[in-house]
């Protein structure tokens, strides 16, 4: 059990777990450090997956030769490999998709336990100075967030390049010129990805900022519903709202528009 100490008005946890939080790219390693095993099975599993996959068309074309010259040991000897191979694929595709959904379950919930900890943390007057609305969507929405970037996101990225340089690793050993049209291709995508990142984030950081005002009006305005109704405020708060669910709404339309491009 969690234990807190009185400091200066301000709660500290003793058996705290510290992040780095010097950066965002380390703040989240530090959280995935702290599974280490389940990143390491997530990688191996989906490294595993897709060497089998990209040994499949390999073997096919052994078959192939096989039928042609008529071996049928060989051939029987390549369909039982073939077989042992897309159950192996299966079951490691299974163990990453587990791991990935797993490491990011519990990041979040991490997360979410390291920021209610921090707000514990703070004294009466960080409280007084913050709007309630936004800390709410920060601590719900933002977390989420937090969860879909690994699971899907890092799961889809990582399971995405694995695909890309292991079937480019097999064709170097089977004729190296080959390489050259996928070689292109990654470096055009690469370029492409980057413009696109680019394009999206700005308006994707807008529409997060703006989500959170806008739970921070609404829920200014409901928890006052008193002092808004004796001062016939109503209107006017009608109004703030709809402003800011606009306001939301258009940066929504605008990341999906960006995002369908």
């Amino acid at each position: 059990m969690r234990r807190f100490l009185l400091l200066n008005r301000e709660f500290t946890v003793v058996d705290e777990y510290r992040y780095n939080r010097s950066n965002p790219a380390r703040w989240i390693a530090s959280h995935l450090l702290r599974y280490k095993a389940f990143v390491l099975l997530f990688m191996t599993t989906a490294i595993l997956a897709n060497v089998l996959n990209a040994s499949i068309p390999a073997l096919t074309g052994v078959a192939f030769n096989a039928v042609l010259a008529g071996s049928l040991g060989q051939l029987i000897t390549i369909s039982l490999s073939l077989l042992l191979i897309l159950l192996l694929t299966g079951v490691s595709d299974i163990s990453a998709r587990l791991s990935a959904e797993v490491i990011g379950k519990r990041v979040a919930r991490d997360a979410r336990d390291e920021l209610y900890l921090s707000l514990l943390s703070k004294d009466q007057t960080f409280h007084n100075r913050q709007r309630v609305g936004d800390v709410m969507a920060r601590a719900t929405n933002d977390i989420d967030q937090l969860n879909n970037m690994l699971v899907p996101g890092f799961d889809t990225i990582f399971d995405s390049f694995t695909a890309l340089v292991v079937p480019m690793v097999f064709t170097l050993f089977i004729n190296p010129q080959l390489l050259l049209t996928p070689l292109v291709f990654t470096v055009v995508f690469l370029i492409t990805l980057r413009r696109y990142s680019r394009k999206l984030e700005p308006v994707s950081n807008k529409m997060r900022e703006q989500f959170g005002t806008m739970n921070a009006v609404l829920t200014e305005a409901v928890s006052g519903v008193e002092v808004v109704k004796a001062t016939a405020q109503e209107e006017q708060e009608k109004r703030k709202f709809r402003e800011n669910a606009t306001m939301y709404r258009d940066y929504f339309v605008k990341n999906g528009l960006v995002q369908g491009q």
